[in-house]
């Protein structure tokens, strides 16, 4: 088998300084392309001069490691905390991980052979179609622990009808009637909770499309619960306003509480 070197350096460094970025870029730490470039150049050249020295498996793996937590270093800004390198240490071997989980995945999908028969370069484009869904699938999750911070476990009651589901809280909604707070409930749980033929009023409300009258019926009593510590209910609202609303179907929650409830 021959190898060429400078392809070897070339697609080594591409790979290097690619994961590099993406497991910074996971983290949302400052990026400097400088630094990046100069770890990526000294993780090529280890990659290239490595395979060309025999060592102990112990020296090997501990060599390589070493390596991996010293390409961190240069391509991190500085850090105050000893924490942050660490973070940025794991984060790159996650993907570094992640990465080589998905090559061999790829060439067990085609028993090996579009491994052997890549390009130059494809290997890297490869690696930019993982990282693609690997920061789609992060950036959700940053996405799922910002609205997690504002979920709450609620409990409605309307007469001997009780609704417990969960409930995020928006600070933007402050619609209120008669000096009381309006809370919006998916559709398809208020026929849960009011009973047919129970009087309701209406409001006018302003939305993104301009004014619309919504209707609006008063419960009973909300109780919300403490997101940190079961079964606690942290606040108690007596003769509070709901309003249907389609936009809460499918979703992590299903009734969006008033901002005016926390102030």
């Amino acid at each position: 088998m021959t190898v060429y070197i400078e392809y070897a350096l070339i697609e080594n460094f591409l790979i290097d300084g690619g994961l590099l970025l993406l497991s910074l870029l996971l983290l949302k730490r400052e990026i400097s392309l400088l630094k990046i470039a100069l770890a990526a150049l000294l993780g090529a050249g280890f990659a290239v001069l490595y395979p060309l020295v025999t060592l102990p498996d112990l020296v090997s793996y501990t060599l390589k490691f070493a390596v991996g937590v010293l390409l961190c270093l240069i391509a991190s800004k500085r850090e105050k905390k000893g924490s942050r390198y660490a973070m940025n240490v794991l984060s790159f071997f996650v993907c570094s991980f992640l990465f080589a989980g998905f090559l061999f995945a790829v060439g067990d999908l085609f028993e090996g052979e579009i491994v052997k028969r890549i390009p130059v370069g494809g290997l890297f484009g490869g690696g930019v179609i993982f990282a693609f869904f690997l920061h789609k699938f992060i950036k959700k999750l940053y996405f799922m622990r910002k609205i997690n911070a504002f979920l709450y476990n609620c409990e409605l009651i309307s007469g001997k009808n009780q609704l417990k589901l969960k409930g995020f809280l928006d600070s933007g909604n402050q619609a209120s009637y008669g000096g009381r707070p309006v809370c919006f409930l998916s559709a398809k749980r208020v026929l849960d909770l009011i009973e047919v033929g129970q009087g309701c009023d209406e409001m006018q409300i302003l939305t993104v499309g301009g004014e619309k009258t919504i209707k609006i019926f008063q419960i009973d009593k909300l109780l919300i619960y403490s997101p940190n510590r079961l079964n606690i209910i942290e606040k108690v609202i007596e003769k509070v306003y709901i309003s249907p609303s389609g936009n809460l179907e499918n979703g992590e929650y299903e009734l969006l509480l008033n901002g005016a409830l926390f102030s």
